[in-house]
């Protein structure tokens, strides 16, 4: 596959990211081998959690009456990733 090339059933898309947050995960993947595109996959995957569990759990939330936040947002966001850290005996 030519590099240009994005896989099928993918789309590329512009974000906008904190500089050092992705140079530490840039940094990360090296230090670890990994090809640093994995960073597109990581992200893919973050949106995917997030539109599989979170968007309904909001939308729930939301239909119920409850207004929802950004802050809301973060602390669901911040509590799934300790979570699955703690199911992983990482905390």
């Amino acid at each position: 596959m030519a590099q240009s090339m994005i896989p099928l059933g993918k789309k590329r898309y512009t974000v906008t990211l904190t500089e050092e947050h992705a140079e530490n995960l840039k940094l990360f993947l090296r230090q670890n081998h990994t090809p640093t595109n994995m960073m597109s996959v990581i992200l893919d995957e973050f949106v995917c959690n997030f539109s599989m569990h979170m968007i309904p759990l909001f939308r729930k939330a939301q239909e119920e009456g409850q207004k929802v936040t950004m802050g809301d947002f973060f602390k669901a966001t911040f509590d799934g990733i300790e979570e699955s850290a703690r199911q992983e005996k990482l905390l």
